[in-house]
């Protein structure tokens, strides 16, 4: 099983059994506010602050890439489900 951490400008990926890093995703745009699993496991959702707006991106969560992005939300992103 896995750990899903977010601060400042990171995304991490951790073994819960043996603490080890697994996968990091730093997308270099603003804050980490919140991040959340996919049902399946498979992706991570995750909003970054950024100035006065938000951005939110999803997350393949085994190769650590991106793989969509949200734009234009007019105030922060305060949660994800």
């Amino acid at each position: 099983s896995r750990i899903l951490t977010g601060a400042q400008k990171s995304i991490r990926l951790w073994d819960a059994k043996t603490g080890e890093h697994k996968v990091g995703m730093e997308p270099s745009l603003g804050n980490v506010n919140c991040a959340a699993w996919s049902h399946d496991g498979t992706r991570i959702l995750a909003s970054y602050s950024l100035f006065d707006s938000s951005i939110v991106h999803i997350w393949d969560a085994d190769a650590g890439k991106r793989t969509r992005t949200f734009e234009g939300h007019l105030a922060g992103v305060t949660c994800v489900c």
